[in-house]
């Protein structure tokens, strides 16, 4: 399944007042996105929304990235501690 039909799926038989809270929602994880140190270009809630594949999954996968770096320490690697 494509993400347009996914975001479909899920808010296309929503009410207006719940078409708010969304697009809220959608605000707020691009806010806490921009937060943890991703960068947003030309990206807004309507387009999550809208399920821009190349939007949704370039936010994904810095997502992802932050997340998977924010575990490395370089010294608990044995082979890069200079004694």
């Amino acid at each position: 399944m494509c993400v347009r039909a996914a975001v479909s799926t899920l808010y296309g038989s929503y009410p207006k007042a719940d078409i708010s809270a969304l697009q809220e929602n959608l605000n707020l994880a691009l806010n806490s996105a921009s937060a943890i140190g991703c960068h947003l270009v030309n990206i807004g809630a309507l387009d999550l929304k809208a399920g821009k594949p190349h939007l949704v999954l370039g936010l994904l996968w810095q997502i992802i990235k932050i997340g998977l770096f924010a575990d490395i320490e370089l010294s608990r690697n044995e082979g890069t501690c200079h004694s």
